[in-house]
C-alpha cells in the first residue's frame, strides 16, 4: 500500500503499514516510554477485540525486537 492510499479510519497493524516502524523506533535511541498500536478498521480480520489486541501486540513485539 502506498502512502496515497492510507486512510485514517483504516489503519493497519504495527509493522504492516507504509511507515518503516522498526527504523523509526530504532531512531528513538534510549527512549523508555510507552509504545501503543492504534488499530481501526480491522473488524473483518478478527471477530473480537481481544484477538485484535493479541495480534497487534505480537506485531509490536516483533517490530520492537528488530529495532533494539
Amino acid at each position: 500500500m502506498g502512502a496515497e492510499e492510507v486512510r485514517d479510519g483504516e489503519r493497519l497493524f504495527p509493522g504492516e503499514g507504509v511507515v518503516d516502524l522498526g527504523w523509526y523506533l530504532g531512531e528513538l535511541g534510549e527512549y523508555k516510554g510507552y509504545v501503543a498500536g492504534e488499530v481501526f478498521g480491522q473488524l473483518g480480520r478478527f471477530g473480537d477485540g481481544l484477538s485484535r489486541a493479541r495480534y497487534s501486540l505480537g506485531n509490536l513485539d516483533r517490530v520492537i525486537g528488530k529495532a533494539v
